[in-house]
């Protein structure tokens, strides 16, 4: 028994001296690491900065987009407003006036009805 506990003793002793001899390339393998997690950190400042200016275009989209429908939207309210009037027109007169203005009235109806589709189009 005495030869185990002796043998047990050198690996001790080599495993301590090991890891004094190791201490070089654990200092290697620590700046390696160091670094790369700096440039991980480098990357991730730089997509955060991407993200800021997608939400910076996606903002001004969201305002253009606004401006627009409410163009799109004024725009449909003149049409409608401008065939209610021929539509007026249409039951204070009569006789021949009724025909020539429900002509001019069908055609302000066609005008609103295709604004209409277009601006269901373009927000589709």
């Amino acid at each position: 028994m005495g030869k185990k506990s002796k043998r047990s003793g050198e690996k001790s002793k080599k495993k301590s001296g090991g890891s004094k001899q190791s201490k070089p390339s654990e200092n290697k393998k620590s700046s390696a690491r160091a670094s790369a997690v700096e440039e991980l950190q480098t990357r991730l400042k730089q997509l955060s900065l991407e993200i800021e200016r997608v939400g910076e275009q996606a903002s001004k989209a969201i305002v253009k987009t606004e401006l627009e429908s409410q163009r799109i939207l004024k725009d449909l309210d003149q049409k409608r407003a401008a065939a209610q009037e021929e539509l007026n027109q249409i039951v204070d007169k009569g006789g021949t006036a009724f025909r020539d203005l429900s002509s001019g009235f069908g055609k302000a109806v066609d005008e609103l009805e295709q604004a209409i589709k277009k601006a269901f189009g373009r927000f589709s």
